[in-house]
Order: structure tokens, then C-alpha cells, then sequence
């Protein structure tokens, strides 16, 4: 949703919540490493690729982005990359 405001959820829930959320970035990064280091095909690439940019139009990814990035290890490139989605 657009007003979705982490701050608005319980502790419990913000936090369990949060934990999904950085296994789907480890995931994401994950992929990037992949095909930047050519071990996948471009066209899998490009399925990976729209479904992360789709989800980095919701408020609620871009959110847990801004909180996951602080403190969790990414590859500037993958950062870089998800920061100019953003």
C-alpha cells in the first residue's frame, strides 16, 4: 500500500517482517552476482531483473531497503544499482 509505514506494526511483527524482507535483498544480490559474473542467461537475467524492479515500486521494499542497506553487507554494485531503483 502506499501509506504502508513500518513504524505503524508491532515490534514483533516489523521485525519478522524486516527478516524477510533482507532474505529477499540477499536473494536479489544474489542474482545480480550471478549474471554479473556471466553464470546466467541474459534472458533469465531480464525475468529476475523486471520482478525486482516491479517490487522496488512498492513503498513497503523501498522502505525495507533503506533500513536493510544500513546494516547489512551488499557489493557496491548491487547497492548502486538498487539505490538508482529507488
Amino acid at each position: 500500500d502506499d501509506d504502508f509505514d513500518f513504524d505503524t506494526l508491532s515490534e514483533e511483527k516489523r521485525k519478522t517482517t524486516l527478516k524477510h524482507m533482507r532474505i529477499y535483498f540477499n536473494l536479489c544480490s544474489e542474482e545480480y552476482e550471478l549474471w554479473n559474473n556471466g553464470y546466467i542467461e541474459k534472458r533469465i537475467w531480464d525475468n529476475w531483473k523486471a520482478g525486482i524492479e516491479f517490487a522496488m515500486t512498492k513503498k513497503a521494499f523501498r522502505d525495507a531497503w533503506a533500513r536493510s542497506k544500513q546494516d547489512a553487507i551488499y557489493h557496491d554494485d548491487f547497492k548502486n544499482w538498487i539505490d538508482g531503483l529507488v
